[in-house]
């Protein structure tokens, strides 16, 4: 079986940063600008372009606390509006649509994951993850739990049409 992180691993060919290049089935390549919204305290995080239709993210726990990272709640918003659950990328394709375990960081480490909308699994390495409407921006909301609370760090996604 292979996981999503496998399949990742072939198509981000090394596209990893805050501006990266997505090229649609139409030959139309578009460049990614992403940018917190809002803020998690204690917490860096950094979502990136990892090609075609995954995402990464890197997390370091400035917290004196254990802080999970609950892939269940956390989502991706589409251009379109249509809201997704996040699978993470160590996760085989067969259980996509089984509850993830959280990924706890420890005070003072680091987690980087790479993940994928839960509608794109199926279509992994197919190319893809142009927006379906260029004009508005996507959204990726990463839910951290620690000591029983939640907050949610948001990233705003910008595509641009090169």
């Amino acid at each position: 079986m292979r996981t999503l992180m496998a399949v990742a691993g072939c198509v981000a060919g090394g596209l990893v940063g805050c501006a990266a290049v997505v090229v649609s089935p139409g030959c139309v390549s578009y460049q990614t600008t992403v940018t917190p919204v809002k803020t998690v305290p204690g917490l860096d995080v950094v979502v990136t372009d990892a090609g075609g239709q995954f995402w990464q993210v890197a997390v370091t726990n400035q917290t004196g606390e254990i802080v999970n990272l609950v892939w269940d709640e956390s989502l991706y918003v589409a251009t379109n509006g249509e809201s997704d659950r996040i699978i993470r990328g160590k996760t085989r394709r067969i259980h996509a649509g089984q509850a993830q375990p959280v990924s706890p960081i420890a005070p003072g480490a680091s987690l980087r994951e790479v993940f994928v909308r839960e509608s794109s699994v199926d279509h992994a390495g197919l190319g893809g993850g142009a927006p379906a409407d260029p004009s508005r921006n996507a959204r990726v909301l990463l839910v951290f739990e620690t000591g029983g609370k939640k907050a949610v760090h948001e990233s705003s996604i910008l595509f641009t049409k090169r």
